[in-house]
């Protein structure tokens, strides 16, 4: 009977070990996710922002400010504003 006990004791703390050892791994994956989608926004944000200068640019470069568009259309000298 005691050795049984010992053996439950023994199984119960390899089970406990494992479901640990389970979570580190987890963690660790959970962790490189976050990581890899942290990067993916910082790189998508680099983008969007380096477009944003460059049509910044060709529009100064053509003479019309940021503020020469109005709700997405742009407005060229002659026309009605």
């Amino acid at each position: 009977m005691n050795g049984e006990y010992i053996f439950l004791l023994e199984e119960a703390f390899q089970k406990q070990q494992e479901e640990e050892q389970a979570a580190r791994l987890a963690e660790k994956e959970r962790i490189e996710r976050e990581r890899l989608e942290a990067r993916k926004r910082r790189e998508v944000q680099r983008i969007t922002d380096e477009r944003r200068r460059e049509d910044e640019r060709r529009r100064v470069q053509e003479g019309r400010g940021p503020r020469d568009e109005i709700n997405g259309s742009e407005q060229y000298e002659g026309s009605p504003r």
